[in-house]
């Protein structure tokens, strides 16, 4: 793609507003038109890579031109499937910002509109940042969730989505109640974390460890970080969720659903310290943030205690 591909986009979005409603511009770039696919989705798999690793911006531009409407449930389904196909972690999240405006739902709009999207890095290792990382499928990731207790009390969860290792991940944070989940071994009210495999991931034996340190280093003398230690048996894989059109649909929605319809019931889950809930807490910036660093690897073996990825 080149920088005129977006100039024959907006060209065609004007023309169409010319004619009318007779003619949609959303509709026509949402139909599967080029080899039984959107534009979006070839748009999305031609992204190539730059030398200083940037992305290519002629394809960005397309991209965006392709995000600036609503997507229909099928597009966007079609549109994350892409995004898997390339391992795209970035674009992921490009087409999340973009559509999440679109689908806000009622508490979104009464409480949380004003939030800037979390951030959400995901590196994979190399050899020498780790070595025998690329062999182990090892990589981590950063969150940065905002305002993560308020989320907490009052829409009673908070959903992180990635890609990493060519798998579609997602990191649920939730109050349990015993109508919301499938484990039973929580007393109400808990906060929980669950791990959980999407859509047409691979399965695969996974191997993690969540950290959250104290935000100072004056509270880290005198406060252990908290860690989580989440596994699969070697004998049996973590699985994806199964998904629908809807589901896929509804998780633009996260900060607004119901915390039961976003936790599948082939999950890791863990509880969280109780701490976490209470207000001046060492782990918790004072603007609210929450930062939880994601280690994993999908090989089984032994690691020290200090590395969970080598």
């Amino acid at each position: 793609m080149n920088s005129g591909s977006v100039s024959i986009l907006l060209s065609c979005a004007d023309a169409c507003r010319a004619r009318g409603s007779h003619v949609s511009f959303e509709t026509l770039m949402q139909e599967p038109s080029i080899e039984s696919h959107t534009p979006l989705y070839w748009a999305i798999l031609k992204q190539q890579r730059q030398p200083d690793n940037r992305d290519d911006s002629a394809t960005v531009g397309v991209i965006e031109v392709l995000l600036s409407f609503p997507l229909t449930p099928a597009t966007l389904v079609e549109a994350r499937q892409a995004c898997l196909l390339i391992s795209s972690h970035d674009i992921f999240q490009r087409i999340y910002r973009a559509q999440r405006s679109f689908a806000a739902g009622p508490a979104d709009m009464l409480n949380l509109a004003s939030l800037p999207p979390d951030d959400i890095q995901v590196k994979s290792l190399t050899e020498a940042e780790c070595p025998g990382a690329p062999e182990n499928g090892a990589f981590t990731v950063h969150l940065y969730i905002h305002e993560f207790q308020r989320r907490m009390r009052i829409l009673s969860f908070v959903r992180e989505e990635f890609i990493a290792q060519n798998r579609l991940w997602a990191i649920v944070f939730y109050v349990y109640t015993p109508e919301n989940n499938y484990n039973q071994k929580y007393p109400p009210g808990a906060w929980i974390i669950a791990l959980e495999l999407l859509e047409t991931s691979p399965s695969t034996y996974i191997d993690t460890r969540f950290t959250i340190s104290p935000t100072s280093s004056e509270n880290l003398k005198s406060k252990p970080p908290i860690t989580i230690l989440m596994k699969s048996r070697p004998q049996d894989h973590l699985k994806p969720t199964p998904s629908s059109l809807g589901k896929v649909s509804s998780r633009l929605m996260m900060r607004g659903a119901p915390s039961g319809s976003n936790v599948g019931e082939n999950a890791i889950t863990s509880g969280l310290p109780e701490s976490l809930q209470f207000d001046g807490n060492s782990y918790i910036e004072s603007n609210g943030t929450l930062h939880v660093l994601f280690e994993a690897k999908l090989t089984p073996g032994s690691h020290s205690g200090d590395c969970i990825i080598c």
